[in-house]
């Protein structure tokens, strides 16, 4: 279960401190051929061995971030418990798993549109013991929080 910042943290310096600490962060190209990136946060926060704020697999939320003036502007949020990033017709991609089961997990794909990322895609696969997976059809699929813009 997905639990907000909001739930877990006050607002008080060593809280934020404490966040921030604890969270990651990478950098990745945008659009071939030019100088714009994208950070990726991932916010965590421990509670002893547990994370506070992710589940027990690791599901949680990632934040977009890019670089303007003395700043940075918030464009998108993933969500999952890891990711990887390609490109598309020279535009940056990131694919997302979210686990949710020993057996079952999602594929999420968040395209940059030009100004935001956006999700595109919502796959659920099944996995057998023997390491094979295909991809399942859900009448009515349960999902993971989409990116916001």
């Amino acid at each position: 279960m997905r639990r907000d910042v909001d739930d877990v943290l006050t607002h008080d310096d060593n809280s934020l401190f404490k966040l921030a600490a604890e969270s990651s962060m990478e950098w990745f190209g945008l659009q071939d051929g030019t100088d714009k990136i994208v950070c990726v946060i991932k916010l965590d926060s421990l509670n002893g061995p547990d994370s506070a704020l992710r589940g027990v697999q690791g599901n949680g939320p990632y934040y977009l971030f890019t670089p303007i003036g003395r700043g940075f502007q918030f464009v998108g949020r993933m969500e999952g418990n890891g990711y990887r990033w390609s490109t598309v017709n020279r535009q940056a991609r990131f694919t997302t798993s979210w686990h949710k089961s020993a057996s079952d997990s999602y594929e999420n794909i968040y395209d940059w549109d030009g100004k935001m990322f956006k999700q595109t895609s919502h796959v659920l696969y099944r996995c057998d013991p023997d390491g094979s997976c295909k991809e399942i059809t859900e009448p009515n699929p349960t999902s993971p929080r989409t990116a916001t813009p």
